[in-house]
């Protein structure tokens, strides 16, 4: 093939794949429609300046969710957990869907809240307290006696979520 052929066959090739993007070429760009984006969630929460405050914060944190898991209130149970939520307790390890099935079956009733100590370590409020609560477990109605519990809570947009409980020891059946 001749130097006058190949220029020649280069110009047959780039004049067809002109031809072809002319053909595939998208119609006129019509503009899109704004999107908005979705609103930014809240801000999470405002930690409190001293012990008492930080005390009293956890003091309400464990009332409402043992008030929650009382009422059987699966939605706002779930509401309150970090998405990977780790329970431990007498009756094993769980996460957070497992957390939401025993919900419904704890038959936990009357919650009492004492003894909090509440601490800031990082991005986490750890909350120590007694909690006596009447419940089943297997079938099996617990006495209410105070139990030692433990909940590691996080700020986040809208609130604060709980990331860790644990039940230290079993309550005498």
């Amino acid at each position: 093939m001749t130097t006058g052929g190949y220029a020649a066959g280069m110009t047959l090739i780039t004049a067809s794949l002109a031809a072809a993007a002319f053909a595939f070429s998208p119609p006129d760009v019509v503009p899109a429609t704004r999107i908005e984006p979705p609103p930014a969630p809240a801000a999470a929460p405002a930690w409190p300046a001293d012990d008492a405050s930080r005390t009293a914060l956890g003091a309400a944190l464990v009332t409402q969710w043992m008030g929650a898991i009382a009422a059987g209130d699966v939605t706002a149970v779930d509401r309150m957990m970090q998405p990977g939520f780790q329970r431990i307790g007498f009756d094993g390890a769980v996460g957070h869907a497992a957390q939401l099935e025993a919900v419904k079956a704890m038959g936990a009733k009357d919650p009492k809240v004492t003894d909090v100590i509440a601490t800031r370590v990082g991005d986490a409020l750890v909350v120590t307290c007694q909690v006596s609560v009447t419940q089943t477990l297997a079938g099996t109605q617990l006495a209410a006696a105070p139990a030692c519990r433990l909940g590691v809570w996080q700020p986040a947009p809208g609130g604060w979520r709980l990331a860790a409980w644990a039940s230290l020891h079993m309550p005498a059946a």
